[in-house]
């Protein structure tokens, strides 16, 4: 008998400021039956009036003026293309291989006091892990003496 009960119906007694006793009562179902409902209307969206065709913005196409530049400027600029593309695959590779996991294990190493407040802290403002951190200084150190 629930699943009778309109669910139009049911939203327009809510929206009226009905309890859910009365709601029940006028409905004739029992209360815990009409709670269920009502977390079913919660999960399912209202019905949406009908929607009007989607406005598209006009585009402009981007247009370069490549007539008044000298051979040697055009030469410049396509070096200057050509720089900024590798530099943006280049920062791509390394997000990229930021994110791959690498091999970790368990060590212990006694560390000053203040260090480990410090690395706490530095995990904590970045929001990452303190393995991160203390690799991320050890590479620095590291890396710094093999040069």
């Amino acid at each position: 008998m629930a699943r009778d009960i309109d669910k139009k119906r049911l939203r327009k007694l809510l929206a009226a400021g009905k309890s859910q006793r009365e709601i029940a009562g006028e409905l004739g179902i029992p209360r815990t039956s009409l709670q269920k409902m009502i977390k079913q209307l919660d999960a399912s969206p209202a019905p949406k009036p009908p929607a009007a065709a989607p406005v598209v913005p006009a585009v402009t196409p981007l247009v370069v003026d490549t007539g008044t530049l000298s051979p040697a400027e055009l030469e410049a600029v396509r070096s200057d293309f050509w720089e900024m593309i590798r530099w943006w695959r280049d920062r791509r590779l390394k997000q990229v291989n930021a994110s791959i996991p690498r091999d970790t294990a368990r060590q212990t190493y006694h560390v000053e006091r203040r260090y480990i407040e410090l690395i706490r802290e530095e995990a904590d403002a970045e929001g990452v892990s303190i393995t991160k951190v203390v690799n991320r200084a050890l590479r620095a150190y590291f890396e710094g003496k093999r040069k």
